[in-house]
């Protein structure tokens, strides 16, 4: 019986938040992109911040789409 160690909770665990934190990052870091893109292009803070969860509505909205897309 081969038993293979490397597969503990711990490892599991680990590798799940690192491709999590690489898979979510930038989405978490548009706070950082708020002064210098409001600055260049002249946009509000409300502009910017509309054009974020415009695009995390219709990203939400896509991925029912293509799951389901895909199961088919």
């Amino acid at each position: 019986m081969n038993k293979q160690t490397w597969r503990t909770p711990l490892v599991i665990l680990i590798a799940g938040s690192i491709v999590l934190t690489l898979a979510m990052g930038v989405r978490h870091t548009g706070g950082l992109f708020l002064q210098p893109m409001t600055a260049d292009h002249g946009w509000s803070r409300e502009t910017f911040s509309f054009a974020f969860a415009l695009q995390n509505l219709i990203r939400g909205e896509l991925t029912v789409i293509a799951g389901t897309a895909s199961v088919r």
